[in-house]
């Protein structure tokens, strides 16, 4: 009895070191991922988030797991129009398989079998009446309708839906590995009408007059030009946060929504929140010069420093007026660079670069200085940017 005892002890001993373990892993994938990017909610599906591609991955990365994809089962119908994927996620550390996970996708689902078009661009064959439509607003709230239609080219979707399946399969797999499906949903990115507990592709007057009342306007021409419009044109985003963001956009994104991607994008200076643009120009900044072998691992400062400031005072008291100009002065001199190579400037070397070179690489601080005190003038050319 006594052994059972001690047996029983030890079990649960083990059980909740594990359970602890889990605990810790859930706290550090949550203070990695970020919201917006790496996980949503969404809109009228619930309060839990849904884990998105992006995430899955940086998950599998925190872990230092490697994903191999296996097709389990494939139809590809041309004549049909049905195309379809089954795919078995597997993940290995080292060489040791940890977990797997499995998804599909194929070309009947609704995403992919239809198409929403403009009432002109339905084929004659078709009646307005008879087919399913939706109402959605322009950016400045107007109304028009929508009409869906078969899709006839599902063959040119085919590596899409393969993608999806793989997806599905990756995410799948992330959620087991990281025991997230308490915190986490998957389903619902894929199909969020099917999970609504509303209907938002047929909205009524009745919702329409309640959305306003709650003060749901849609993105204001200010927030348009000045904050989204750069934020969807930026090199820093994603192809699919890009995508994703565009949808939104196109569809009516609500003021509410456009102010919160503008805090998260661009930060608040008010309240000192640095924003995810300019910790993505950070982090290039430094790949950057770490690739070319300027600079050790160190944040660029965001003011100008005393170097900084002396070296575009030189520039400007010589006549130059462009970045572009300066770059092109300065890459005629040699300098040593941190590995004690010599280097030059790269025509192509982006223009803050140049100014974080100059204040960590004293022989490249030097020699611009002597350079630019030496210069007599230049000819100068218009740019846009100015020093």
């Amino acid at each position: 009895m006594a052994n059972e005892i001690a047996i029983l002890d030890a079990t649960a001993q083990a059980v909740e070191k594990t359970m602890n373990k889990i605990k810790q892993f859930q706290i550090i994938i949550k203070k990695n991922l970020i919201e917006g990017i790496d996980y949503g909610t969404i809109p009228g599906c619930g309060n839990k988030p849904t884990l998105l591609n992006p995430g899955a991955q940086k998950t599998l990365m925190l872990f230092g797991l490697n994903p191999v994809f296996e097709i389990l089962n494939e139809i590809e119908d041309f004549e049909k129009g049905l195309f379809h994927y089954k795919i078995k996620c597997h993940v290995y550390s080292n060489s040791k398989e940890i977990a797997q996970g499995i998804g599909s996708c194929n070309s009947w689902e609704d995403k992919y079998r239809y198409r929403w078009v403009f009432d002109k661009d339905v084929p004659k064959e078709f009646k307005l009446a008879d087919l399913m439509s939706k109402t959605k607003f322009s950016r400045r709230g107007n109304p028009y309708k929508v009409y869906r239609i078969p899709n006839d080219d599902t063959a040119t979707q085919a590596n899409t839906i393969l993608k999806m399946a793989e997806k599905r399969a990756l995410v799948h797999t992330a959620l087991f590995v990281g025991s997230l499906s308490d915190t986490f949903t998957q389903d619902i990115e894929d199909n969020p009408d099917y999970y609504s507990n509303t209907e938002p592709d047929q909205p009524t007057q009745e919702t329409q007059v309640v959305e306003k009342q709650q003060g749901q306007k849609l993105v204001t021409p200010a927030q348009d030009k000045k904050y989204i419009q750069p934020l969807l044109k930026s090199t820093y985003l994603s192809d699919e946060e890009r995508k994703r963001y565009t949808d939104e956009y196109n569809n009516g994104m609500t003021s509410q929504r456009a102010s919160d991607l503008i805090k998260w994008w661009w930060g608040d200076k008010e309240k000192n929140i640095v924003g995810e643009r300019e910790k993505r120009e950070v982090n290039n900044v430094e790949q950057n010069m770490q690739k070319s072998g300027l600079a050790q691992k160190s944040k660029p400062k965001k003011e100008r420093t005393a170097r900084q400031a002396e070296i575009i005072a030189l520039a400007r008291s010589i006549g130059l007026k462009s970045p572009k100009e300066l770059i092109g002065l300065l890459g005629k001199i040699e300098f040593v660079g941190l590995d004690g190579q010599n280097k030059k400037l790269h025509p192509d070397t982006k223009y803050e670069d140049v100014l974080y070179a100059i204040e960590h690489i004293d022989s490249l601080y030097e020699e611009a200085k002597k350079t630019l005190e030496s210069s007599m003038g230049a000819d100068t050319v218009d740019e846009e940017e100015e020093l």
